[in-house]
């Protein structure tokens, strides 16, 4: 039987190319972004919570930036890219969604406010602020629809070991 948990990784988007895009969705990830990204993955390698899934907005960078991620942590599953995780998304449609998914561990990587609107629908009366590749991870009840929030870093300080 499916245990009714999920693990989830919560990440803002790595450092984006401020001004190399007219279209805010067409911005690509810079090398420091890319730097985060690969540390964040290493991270998830080392806490052992390879994503079984990937969730990511439509915008480049998220995209980009779950790519190496999963690179970085060795994981081989599906990356999902999800119009309902952009921007302006819906914590509430995001909540149903990840309700919906019957896995160990999912990767969720996003935007600003929708991100931090998330954790705070997972994880009522904390303040999360999400800097880029911050990482919130949450133990979720997708039958209750309700979180414990287990970890949460900003990217410089995961650390090496």
């Amino acid at each position: 039987m499916t245990s009714p948990t999920t693990t989830i990784y919560l990440v803002r988007h790595g450092l984006a190319c401020a001004d190399c895009s007219k279209d805010d969705a067409s911005r690509v990830l810079t090398p420091l972004g890319m730097e985060q990204a690969e540390a964040v993955g290493g991270f998830l390698s080392r806490r052992g919570g390879a994503p079984d899934v990937a969730i990511t907005s439509t915008y480049r960078r998220a995209v980009e930036t779950a790519e190496r991620i999963l690179i970085a942590c060795g994981a081989e599953c599906d990356l999902m890219q999800d119009e309902d995780f952009t921007p302006g998304a819906d914590p509430a449609v995001m909540i149903r969604r990840l309700a919906a998914l019957a896995v160990e561990n999912v990767l969720v990587v996003g935007h600003l406010p929708s991100i931090e609107e998330l954790a705070e629908r997972l994880s009522p009366g904390k303040n999360l602020p999400f800097g880029n590749c911050t990482v919130a991870v949450f133990v979720f009840d997708r039958v209750a629809k309700t979180a414990t929030l287990d970890f949460f870093s900003a990217v410089d300080a995961l650390g090496q070991g």
